[in-house]
Formats: C-alpha cells, structure tokens, sequence
C-alpha cells in the first residue's frame, strides 16, 4: 500500500499518508494540530515531514513516509496505481465535460459541431487574427480555463499517431512555431508514430508503458500538480509536480494525424 501511494497525485499522497499516521496500525493517535505520539513517544509533523520521535515510528517507515512525500523511490514501483478510493474525505474529482474552443483553433484543424472532436486537416484556412489562435502548430484549447480545484478529463486517442495532450497556461505563445519540449506553461505527453514520451526539458522521456487508447488527465491547481493515466487499464503514467500555478489554465490539444480525429469523452470518474 505504501509504495503504491507515489502513484497518486501529491495532494491525495499527503491526505492519505496524514491519515495513516494518525489512524494506522501502529498504535500513534493524534494529539493536535501538527503532533502525532504513541503511548510513549512523540514525532513533531512540520509541512507533512516528521522528525524525531524514534519510538513512535520506526525508522524504516519513516524512511518510506519521507520518500513517498518526496516522490522518491522507495524500492518498489507497482504496476498500476490502486483503483480502490483512499480512506479520504476529499471529493473524488469527476470527470470535467471539456469542449473545444473554436476561436483558438489552428486553421489546419477542424473542429466537430459538437467541439467535442478535432482533426487536423492540413489544409490552411482563411479565418481572423483573434490574438488567442495558434497560428503554425495544429493545436487548440479547451473552452474553460481553470484558476482552482481540482480537474479531470479523458480523451479518445485510439488509432491516432501524432498527438500531444495536456494543460497549458493562458499565456502560451500561439503565433509561431512551439517546440513542445522546451516550452514553458505547458505540461504534456505526446505520441509520434511509434514512440510515446513526456515532453520534459531538457529532453523527452519515453514512457515504456503501451500507447493507451484512451487518456485520463489530472489537474490540481493549489498542489500543482498534473498527471497522466492510461484511462483502459487505470496506470499511473507521469506526474508533473512542484509547480507554482498562477494564472488560468486550459486542457491543450495538439494532433498531425489526418485519419484518426482526438474525442473527449464523459461519464468517468478518477479514482485515488
């Protein structure tokens, strides 16, 4: 249970694992704001680390606590993240219903009547300098942006090769030329042909997991955290964490595949 918690956002990690140390079975009860003890022996909690307190929690667990906190490896990593919501207050965060938005829209891409869909279509099309429309890369924006909360959606990828998905900040520059993998205000993975990759800086990541069909992707605004998942077999892809969110934020699409449209999708929920 315990490495398996790395997998999930940091936000539920910290909820979660706060909980274990107040509620676990290892006899440690709560006596206030930021203080757990045991029968004996105490451990002060500052910002979700603890310290001291040798008896109350052993060495070896705290060691796993602390690499968990951090995003460390803890020795093992688990296929997939855990489906069973954690014992958290928190509400699970359902699947947010994301539409396109037409004004920001490359003239290469094709939007469905539903703006539910895109296609690029590699044809240039005559349509107004907005300010907000990209105007080289065959990208487009989700209609609602975000400045809190927590967020979830899915998109349909399934026999579509060249896409890139995830969340960019309102202040990304749409008239020229993106290199999505060093651009900054923009968090995403993206798949070309064969290859499946985190577009991280200096240079991509290969995610060695198998291309999904369908992608879940997570947004929590005051953690500042996004991540990915393989909506068909609920993995935990990647996490892009430690980010200090100012401004609005937006579910970013990118696709050059002319046969295979990107479709969000309704109904599900995320599962911490």
């Amino acid at each position: 249970m315990l490495s398996t918690i790395k997998y999930f956002p940091l936000d539920a990690r910290y909820t979660i694992l706060n909980r274990m140390m107040t509620l676990g079975p290892t006899g440690i009860r709560s006596s206030g704001p930021g203080t757990c003890e045991s029968r004996h022996h105490s451990a002060a909690v500052n910002n979700g680390a603890m310290v001291g307190g040798s008896a109350a929690v052993s060495m070896g667990r705290l060691r796993v606590i602390t690499c968990l906190l951090n995003n460390t490896d803890t020795g093992a990593k688990p296929a997939s993240f855990v489906k069973q919501r954690a014992s958290t207050s928190e509400p699970l965060p359902l699947e947010d219903s994301v539409t396109l938005d037409l004004e920001t829209a490359c003239p290469k891409l094709e939007v469905s009547e539903d703006r539910k869909s895109v296609r690029w279509t590699g044809t240039q099309r005559s349509l107004p300098d907005n300010g907000k429309r990209f105007t080289d890369w065959p990208c487009v924006l989700g209609s609602e942006g975000f400045t809190s909360g927590r967020h979830y959606w899915e998109v349909e990828v399934k026999e579509n090769w060249g896409w890139c998905l995830g969340v960019a900040a309102e202040s990304l520059d749409r008239e020229r030329d993106i290199k999505l993998r060093q651009v900054t205000g923009l968090w995403s993975v993206e798949r070309a042909g064969d290859e499946f990759r985190v577009n991280s800086s200096p240079k991509p990541r290969l995610i060695t997991d198998p291309i999904p069909e369908r992608l879940g992707v997570y947004l929590s605004y005051e953690a500042g955290v996004v991540s990915f998942y393989s909506a068909d077999t609920k993995s935990h892809l990647h996490t892009f964490s430690g980010n200090k969110f100012t401004g609005k934020l937006y579910p970013f699409f990118c696709t050059w595949d002319g046969n295979q449209c990107l479709r969000t999708c309704s109904g599900s929920t995320l599962d911490l």
